[in-house]
């Protein structure tokens, strides 16, 4: 049975999440996902946790991956992705970080968390499809995670 994957990404800039759609619209490949938003790291955790049902395996609504956002209101990326990785129904969903911070202290910080990864944000437009693209081939085409390695 055919089923699109979910790219949910939490970042509270608007110019930032159009980019970022616009560049996934651009990349060949991404037309079997789906790009939700959330604003927060509350909004984040609400959105997981009313998805999918048992231990998430197999949950067709389950996301493919999430997108992190360091700095935002609320709750910011750092609280929610501890909060993902200790509870035992979210902690399997991969997590990107994709911030604007190429600090040290925050790559160590949310590798010690559990980030499955951590991207800079890319300055340029150009440097934004590359970046989703690389990211499609990778999550979408390449690596098997729970929600579509049942």
């Amino acid at each position: 049975m055919y089923r699109m994957d979910v790219v949910l990404m939490a970042d509270d800039d608007a110019d930032d999440c159009d980019l970022v759609a616009t560049a996934f619209g651009a990349t060949p490949g991404t037309d079997s996902c789906s790009l939700e938003f959330v604003g927060n790291g509350v909004e984040l955790l609400g959105s997981l946790r009313g998805r999918g049902g048992g231990d998430g395996v197999g949950a067709a609504s389950w996301p493919k991956l999430v997108l992190l956002d360091l700095n935002m209101p609320l709750m910011d990326g750092r609280e929610a992705l501890a909060e993902m990785k200790d509870d035992r129904r979210l902690r399997r969903i991969p997590v990107v970080v994709f911030s604007t911070s190429n600090a040290a202290e925050d790559m160590v910080l949310c590798y010690g968390l559990g980030a499955a990864g951590y991207i800079a944000k890319p300055p340029d437009f150009l440097m934004l499809v590359e970046t989703v693209a690389g990211l499609c081939r990778y999550w979408h085409d390449t690596v098997l995670t729970p929600s579509n390695g049942e």
